[in-house]
């Protein structure tokens, strides 16, 4: 893996919740979902490092540029890697929660107060060109690259949607998770890691039996 240049690097880390006025603008609800009968997939243990920091910053363009995600003043901006130009800026909804890439020219980003999935493309210059609607108060995202898939957390119905990963996103199911997950991501064996609190549930998405997700 090539070393990222400092002035990268820093602004990524600056887009990834470590300076304070970066917090979420609407953290998804935490109320329990209703009681369901039939056991999780996957496995659950017991988190073995800190929780993760929100998903706000990601290389685009094969490295060339990076797009960031402010949550206080609900914009995504694409800026130069080697130099931090503003290449441009978009409004990014009501509540952006976090966001994926395909590391090209697709960004993906929630919004929890919509209950929407917004897609960017960055070619020319950066703009919105679709809104999703996803129930259930969506919040962290991961790219699957190898499946082509994105998996979003879905906090208000304790579920994670399943999308096909394109510039046309369409839902396909979603399957059960720990109750309050808020971060998830792929481990080197391709399984997903849903995190909530200090549980992690450790999943294989060729093994899932998916069911719908509620309607809006």
């Amino acid at each position: 893996m090539r070393r990222l240049a400092p002035l990268t690097a820093a602004l990524l880390l600056a887009a990834c919740g470590s300076q304070p006025d970066l917090r979420p603008a609407a953290m998804p609800s935490t109320a329990p979902a209703p009681t369901r009968e039939e056991p999780l997939p996957g496995k659950v243990r017991p988190a073995d490092r800190p929780p993760p920091e929100p998903v706000r910053a990601a290389l685009v363009r094969g490295g060339e540029a990076i797009v960031r995600l402010d949550p206080v003043r609900r914009v995504l901006e694409l800026r130069d890697a080697a130099t931090g130009e503003l290449l441009g800026r978009e409004p990014a909804g009501a509540g952006p929660g976090q966001l994926a890439t395909d590391g090209e020219g697709l960004v993906w980003v929630t919004d929890v107060r919509l209950d929407a999935l917004l897609v960017f493309m960055v070619e020319d210059e950066l703009a919105l060109s679709r809104r999703v609607a996803l129930p259930g108060a969506p919040w962290a995202i991961v790219h699957d690259a190898r499946r082509e898939r994105l998996w979003v957390t879905l906090s208000a119905l304790d579920l994670v949607a399943d999308i096909n990963a394109g510039d046309r996103p369409s839902v396909s199911g979603a399957f059960p998770s720990l109750p309050g997950a808020r971060a998830i991501d792929l481990g080197t064996d391709g399984r997903l890691l849903v995190r909530a609190g200090d549980r992690v549930q450790v999943v294989d998405p060729d093994r899932l039996d998916l069911q719908d997700v509620p309607r809006a």
